[in-house]
């Protein structure tokens, strides 16, 4: 049984860090705005994460965090 939730776990956390990944380059990929304040906070939570980099799993949830923010910030706030 602890075997399956380490592999689900595993999966899961690949699953979040290539959102993530796939995330930041579509936000980067849009050059007809310029860095505001959704890039500067990504950027200062991502700076942040790395912290955490020694605990993979904890490093995975904060990065996703981070991209959930900046999500919501392109999306609502920035109009």
């Amino acid at each position: 049984m602890i075997s399956f939730v380490r592999n689900q776990s595993r999966k899961a956390s690949f699953f979040f860090i290539l959102l993530a990944i796939l995330l930041v380059l579509n936000g980067f990929a849009r050059e007809d705005q310029e860095e505001g304040g959704c890039k500067k906070a990504l950027k200062k939570c991502i700076d942040d994460a790395e912290k955490m980099m020694p605990n993979f799993h904890l490093f995975s949830n904060f990065l996703g965090y981070c991209m959930v923010g900046y999500v919501f910030c392109m999306k609502y706030l920035v109009n």
